[in-house]
């Protein structure tokens, strides 16, 4: 089942949960793929933020990014993801610019993974895991 929930070289759970991001949504399928399509769209534009706010040194509205990004990618089941930019979070709130940096090359990283494990996932897959629980139609 794991192949069928992303591929990667990293734990598929931890870089895609679809079925725990399903149990969030009520099982609605065609909301989480898009919450995901919105969070692919726009996680580059935040992580572009990050680095300008690392670039000036402004750690609090680093921060304020890394949190924002760090919902976004919980809410698509993206644990990995999450805790990279939780982490990153809380270096900024102490202040660690150091490590902000670092993880910030970490959370680029990271999202290279997720798009392409994101971009080979089958959506379709997901209602012949549990047709009774999870819908994969329009509303």
């Amino acid at each position: 089942m794991d192949e069928i929930l992303s591929r990667g070289n990293t734990s598929s759970r931890e870089l895609f949960d679809a079925l725990g991001a399903l149990d969030n949504l009520d099982g609605n399928i065609v909301l989480l793929k898009e919450v995901t399509d919105l969070f692919l769209e726009k996680a580059p534009q935040q992580i572009q933020k990050m680095k300008d706010a690392f670039s000036c040194g402004d750690a609090s509205l680093l921060e304020r990014h890394a949190h924002t990004l760090k919902g976004g990618s919980s809410n698509i089941g993206a644990s990995k993801f999450s805790d990279e930019a939780f982490h990153l979070e809380l270096a900024a709130k102490g202040g660690d610019m150091d490590k902000c940096g670092l993880l910030l090359e970490q959370i680029e990283r990271e999202m290279v993974n997720l798009q392409t494990a994101l971009s080979c996932f089958s959506w379709e897959s997901l209602q012949q895991l549990s047709p009774m629980s999870y819908k994969y139609k329009e509303n």
